[in-house]
C-alpha cells in the first residue's frame, strides 16, 4: 500500500507497518509469505515441489515479518493466549493457551486467519485432524474470531483483487 508517497507493507500478524523503496523484494524486507492454513498442515506437503494450487492460494497467503511472526507461528495452531507468553512483537505473540502452545495474531486479522482456514478446509477438502499441529487448531474459536472480526474494507478490497486475479472467492 501507499501512503503519503511512500510504499509500505503490513505484517498481517503483529501490524508492522514496513516502508521500503520500490520495487518490493520480499528477501530484501525480510518479510515472506505466510501460510495461515499452515504448509505442513495440507495432506500434500510438500505442495511446492512441485507447487500445487493450495500452496500458491492468496486466500490463505499473507505478508508476515520472517523472524518476529512468520517463524515463532511456524505451524501452530492459532489461539488465544490465556497463560504464559512465551515470545511476543508488537500484537502478535506464542504462549500457552491452557496447556497448548499456540500463536495469537493481532485482533484485527483474527477474523480475516479464521476465514483463510475455513476457506482451505472447504476449498480443498483439507482436515484439521491427523496432521501434528492442525489437531491442536480449535475450531469453534475460529468461528468465534469470523464473528466477531467480520470483513473490514480493507479485507473485501484485498478478495476482490484475488478474485480478479485468481478466479474464485473466499
Amino acid at each position: 500500500d501507499t501512503t503519503n508517497g511512500q510504499s509500505y507493507v503490513t505484517c498481517a500478524y503483529t501490524g508492522e507497518n514496513y516502508v521500503f523503496n520500490d520495487p518490493f523484494d520480499w528477501t530484501a524486507t525480510g518479510y515472506s509469505r505466510e501460510h495461515t492454513f499452515a504448509h505442513s498442515w495440507m495432506p500434500t506437503f510438500p505442495a511446492d515441489q512441485p507447487e500445487e494450487p493450495e500452496y500458491n492460494d492468496q486466500h490463505n497467503l499473507y505478508p508476515t515479518n520472517l523472524a518476529e511472526a512468520n517463524s515463532p507461528r511456524s505451524n501452530l495452531p492459532l489461539g488465544e493466549i490465556d497463560g504464559n507468553v512465551l515470545q511476543s512483537y508488537l500484537e502478535g505473540a506464542v504462549g500457552y493457551s491452557s496447556t497448548q502452545i499456540v500463536y495469537e495474531p493481532r485482533d484485527s486479522q483474527k477474523g480475516n486467519s479464521a476465514r483463510a482456514i475455513f476457506y482451505m478446509i472447504t476449498s480443498y477438502g483439507f482436515p484439521l485432524t491427523g496432521v501434528p499441529s492442525a489437531d491442536d487448531q480449535d475450531q469453534d474459536m475460529l468461528k468465534t474470531w469470523h464473528f466477531n472480526d467480520v470483513p473490514d474494507n480493507y479485507e473485501i478490497a484485498r478478495h476482490e483483487f484475488i478474485y480478479n486475479q485468481q478466479g474464485n472467492r473466499n
